[in-house]
This record gives C-alpha cells, structure tokens and sequence, in this order.
C-alpha cells in the first residue's frame, strides 16, 4: 500500500501498525511538503487532518454565499481546469421562479466567481443579501467595501464638511430618511456628536504636533471678524515645509476672543497656541491685515517670547533656545493693502460708499428722486443704479430679459 511504503521507518517493525484512513492516498497528492522516512504515522495523520480541514475551509466559504440558495446545482458531463486543478463540469440553474425563468451558468463559465448568478437575483428578481426584495437598494450597498466607513464616522464627516449643527441628528425627518434607506441602528445624539468630534480634534493636534515637530520654521497668518451672530472670532493658520519639500498649511487655531481685542490679550491667544504646539522657537513671520491691534499684538508677542528665547543670530545663549521672530517679523496682507488703496481712489473720484448708497435709496424709497440730491460722479451713479436693480426682483427680471 502506498501510504506504508511511504512512512516505513528504520526502526524496528512494530507488530500492530494503526490503519490509515481510507483517503489518505488521495489526501497526500495535496500535502505541502514531502513525507520524509524519518517521519512517523501519527505526523502523517496530522498533515492529512491539516489538508482535511483545508479542503472543508473551502467548502465551507462557498456555501456562505447567499446565492446558492437560489441556485440547483447538477452534474454535466466534462471537465475543466482552474489554475493546476482539473473539476468536474456542473450547472447552476436557478429556482426563483422555474417557471419563468430559464438563468443558468456553468462554472468553467464563472471561474469560480458568483458575481453574475448575483447580479441575475438583484436585477431580474429584485433579491439582496439581507434578504429583502423590491427595487429599494439598502442603504450599505451604495458605498463599496473599500470606502464604506462607519456610519456614525460618516456622519461626523457629513457634519463638519456641511457645517451642520449637532442638532441636526436628532431631527425626525432625519432619522426618516435613514429608516426610508433601510437604517436600522441607533443615530447618535447630539451631545454624542459633539463629544466625538471633540476627541477627533484632539487627535488631529497630535498628528500636527508630530508633522510640525520636523519642520525648521514656521509662518502664521491671522485674522479676526465679527461673526453673523456678533460673536469676536479669531482663526489663525500655520504654513510650513517638511525636510521632502512638501507644503503643509493647517489651522491651528478657531476660538472667540472674550474680553477686550487688546495687543495682551491677542497676544496670550497667540502665544497659547504656540505653546500648545511647541512651535513657540519655530515661528518666523506672522501675516495679518493693517488693523492697529496687530502691530501691538507683534510688539508684545517679541517682548513675551524674548523672555524665554534669545535671538536666533545671539552671540550667547542664556536662555532656553534660540528663536527665529524678530521685530521685524510682521508681515501685512497684501491684499489689504490693495483695498484700503482702492477705497482711497474711488474716495477721491468722490464714488461714495456703499453704505451712502444704501441710505440714499432708502430716502428716495420715502420721497422721491425729486426731493433728494443725486450724486454726480459717473461711478456713484453707477453704483446707485446697481443698487436700485437689485432691491426688487420685478427689476432683475426686466433687466434679466
């Protein structure tokens, strides 16, 4: 026999040998590796069992298709070869509906792939995993598997991209819609939403604190503006270049300003951050707009960080490090620059402004052109006129068509 052939030994015979299974013979074509003669039986058996287990596995990922209980699967005639394995020809036919339909795949067709028995049963018989019919697609499907996130992942990121409130989940047409889509999990509160992306944010400050670790210098930019529900905000961005030559610009910091928008108190929000970041010794310019604040802003940031560092071009150094913001650090926004200059041009063309304009159609709104004094510039007229235009829509439309 040739499984006693195979793992004779030259060792003394033993009187009674244990009986190999009856599909050893057929098990050992598929082993690994080679039998050795050192090898006994009992190490035979395992590598058997080994491939046993193996061949099972395969089954078993097969029959966890959902198709095949769709499917009647019956002998052909033929064979065919995938990759060094030669099959037996089947046909799988299915049994939706036998009456009707006639849908039927050989497997050397396949190539032991399910996609097309699948399609079949979503297309024609309105069949899905879950196990529902009809022509509503369930919410999962519409993402692949690739991409698919988890649902409450995809939900803060639908927020912040959106600026949607946290509120926002716990509205009931949006858990309709979600249930309209086959959702059935519990949507996460508000105060749930809002603790997440708090942790999310966290985490994002390490990863900048770990990209900005190896960055030699650092440039800010900051501006300030009243929001529409008059609240102070003050956002301010770092620009800097990894040792690749890569350019990386993040916002380090969104917050309301409390209290006065005095050069003490912008500067400690500044400085805060920078020591948050540890990036107080790295930080070369800082770019903002010509308001007065932020030429004292600069001052008092030189003087509190000269307390800790000394300049980056000392002789000596007596303190923690070396620091690379000067007194001539600021750097103001071109930008507005160029419209404080423009403003002064249409000032001198006597333009008026926009607020002037605005308070002269109202006047005329209450009396009428012939009581109020019209401007004469070209470019105060053309203004007014622009202006005049968009307060009604009956206007738009006449000047539209």
């Amino acid at each position: 026999m040739a499984v006693r052939s195979a793992v004779k030994s030259p060792t003394p015979p033993i009187s009674t040998s244990p009986t190999a299974p009856s599909n050893v013979s057929m098990s050992l074509s598929n082993l690994d590796t080679d039998i050795r003669p050192s090898q006994s039986i009992s190490q035979v058996e395992c590598e058997v069992d080994r491939v046993e287990i193996k061949q099972k596995d395969e089954t078993r990922s097969k029959e966890r298709s959902w198709v095949w209980k769709h499917y009647l699967t019956t002998p052909e005639s033929g064979t065919w070869r995938l990759g060094d394995k030669e099959r037996s020809e089947l046909k799988h036919l299915c049994i939706v509906s036998p009456s009707t339909c006639r849908f039927f795949r050989f497997p050397s067709k396949l190539r032991s792939s399910t996609t097309a028995l699948k399609q079949h049963l979503q297309q024609t018989h309105k069949l899905f995993q879950d196990g529902h019919s009809g022509c509503q697609v369930p919410l999962s499907s519409w993402i692949s598997k690739e991409k698919k996130l988890p649902f409450e992942e995809a939900v803060l990121n639908w927020i912040v991209s959106t600026c949607q409130p946290f509120t926002c989940v716990e509205q009931p047409s949006f858990k309709a819609m979600l249930r309209s889509a086959g959702f059935q999990d519990s949507v996460p509160s508000a105060d749930t939403v809002s603790r997440r992306l708090c942790l999310r944010l966290d985490a994002l400050d390490s990863e900048l604190r770990i990209l900005m670790s190896s960055a030699s210098s650092i440039a800010l930019s900051l501006d300030g503006w009243t929001s529409q529900n008059s609240l102070p905000m003050l956002a301010i961005n770092a620009h800097w270049m990894s040792s690749a030559f890569q350019q990386y610009r993040a916002c380090i910091e969104f917050v309301e300003i409390e209290g006065s928008h005095s050069r003490e108190n912008l500067a400690n929000i500044v400085a805060t951050v920078l020591e948050r970041f540890h990036i107080s010794d790295k930080v070369m310019t800082i770019t903002a707009d010509n308001a007065s604040n932020n030429d004292t802003l600069h001052r008092y940031l030189y003087q509190k960080l000269s307390q800790r560092y000394d300049g980056y071009l000392s002789e000596t150094i007596i303190r923690e490090g070396t620091m690379k913001f000067t007194r001539n650090s600021q750097i103001r926004c071109f930008a507005h620059i160029l419209n404080l200059v423009m403003k002064t041009i249409l000032r001198s063309l006597r333009a008026s402004s926009h607020k002037e304009a605005c308070d002269l159609l109202d006047d005329v709104a209450k009396r009428s052109w012939k009581t109020v004094k019209a401007p004469t510039s070209p470019i105060a007229k053309l203004r007014l006129l622009v202006l005049w235009i968009a307060r009604s829509p009956q206007r738009i439309q006449k000047w539209d068509n």
